[in-house]
């Protein structure tokens, strides 16, 4: 309407029916898998796993990173995004020492030494020679190779994004932190990441938990009381009436000559 004359102003699509549809949702790894396919890798892939896992990145987030928005001194990095109704805006968050010294060791031993991205592609394969030194726009097939070689089910780099805030949730981290994680404006979005209902499980558990069976009530032992000695004969013995102590008569027998 605001760009071409004469469009109608009803919406013409308004009667038109929701079509049906099937959720197909998406696969995050638990953290294991993650690490198998981890182990897999080395040099600059490693520090990307690093950089996606410890800044809960979108992928051209990413992609798009260069080095003037790595802060050592600060000790913190910058993410653009397009996420937002404002259009492009920067996200500055806290680097952990080990993503710190990850990046620091590759901005060292980077093959792209004259790029300003952190990443480039390092592909010689005569599919990937057109695109060598120059930052990624897209990575298709790597992950889901090195998946394979791990022997896990499939994920995107996406899904890292979501194990970030499961991992999060799992150690009781409040929603504050993980929505300033995500860079989340609405907790309601951030709730959506977060994939088991917390405390919920805790609840099911107690209301379900087995009670086990009643046992029969054991006899009541009793223990009877001592019996007394009796006194020996013409022995003096001595008892307490009244918190006082009295002797007890006694017969003598005497023999008369």
């Amino acid at each position: 309407m605001k760009y071409l004359p004469g469009w109608p102003e009803a919406n013409p699509f308004a009667k038109a029916e929701r079509q049906e549809s099937e959720e197909h949702p998406r696969h995050i790894p638990p953290a294991e898998d993650f690490w198998k396919v981890f182990d897999l890798t080395s040099g600059q892939d490693r520090v990307m796993f690093t950089a996606y896992l410890h800044t809960a990145a979108r992928k051209t987030e990413i992609f798009q990173l260069i080095w003037s928005d790595v802060d050592f001194g600060r000790h913190r990095i910058r993410l653009w995004t397009r996420k937002r109704k404002g259009g492009l805006e920067a996200d500055r968050i806290p680097m952990t020492r080990e993503l710190e010294e990850a990046l620091k060791e590759w901005h060292e031993n980077r093959t792209s030494k004259d790029s300003q991205y952190v990443f480039n592609c390092e592909d010689t394969t005569p599919y990937g020679k057109g695109y060598y030194g120059k930052p990624f726009v897209r990575r298709y097939h790597w992950l889901k190779k090195l998946c394979d070689k791990a022997g896990v089910p499939r994920f995107g780099i996406h899904a890292i994004r979501h194990l970030s805030a499961s991992i999060l949730d799992d150690k009781n981290y409040p929603l504050s932190t993980i929505q300033s994680l995500l860079r989340h404006k609405s907790a309601n979005t951030t709730s959506k990441y977060i994939h088991k209902l917390r405390g919920f499980r805790a609840v099911l558990d107690d209301a379900f938990r087995r009670e086990p069976l009643p046992t029969a009530a054991a006899p009541e032992v009793r223990e009877l009381p001592e019996p007394k000695a009796a006194p020996a004969q013409n022995e003096e013995s001595r008892s307490r009436v009244g918190g006082s102590t009295k002797e007890r008569p006694y017969l003598r027998l005497v023999r008369f000559r």
